[in-house]
């Protein structure tokens, strides 16, 4: 069997470093496919469908498409209504190019204001919103 220098060692070459490579993926996927089908079938198949908030109601996992789980929504609270029309309208036509390439849902994660906003956003450009809204309290003992 030939080998190559890779970073002053040898490494075999050809065919057979190509049926290892081969032989180590798939037992990585096994592996793989076998820890997560548990943890995968206790979440979508379980007695209890575990449902999703959004600015427009729940939703199952499997409603899931490709998730953004990071994004700021820039609407305006508590500007002209002619500003925020404005707003709207562009986060609208912006969602709605993201969704026909398979997006859906994101996770809006700004300090929201305007959750009602969000919704109208969710409705209008058919993507689901899930809101990162609330007040976050630290109590005396």
């Amino acid at each position: 069997m030939k080998t190559r220098s890779c970073n002053n060692k040898s490494v075999p070459s050809g065919k057979n470093n190509f049926n290892y490579t081969v032989i180590g993926m798939g037992v990585l996927l096994v592996c793989a496919s076998l820890f997560f089908s548990s943890s995968v079938k206790a979440v979508l198949f379980s007695a209890t469908p575990k449902l999703i908030p959004t600015a427009t109601g729940e939703i199952l996992p499997e409603q899931m498409g490709i998730t953004s789980v990071h994004e700021h929504i820039a609407v305006p609270y508590g500007c002209d209504s002619a500003v925020k029309a404005k707003s709207i309208a562009f986060v609208i036509a912006e969602l709605k190019k993201a969704k026909s390439f398979g997006l859906n849902p994101i996770m809006e994660v700004g300090p929201i204001n305007d959750v009602e906003a969000m919704r109208q956003v969710s409705i209008a450009s058919e993507v689901n919103v899930v809101c990162c809204a609330g007040f976050y309290v630290l109590k005396d003992d």
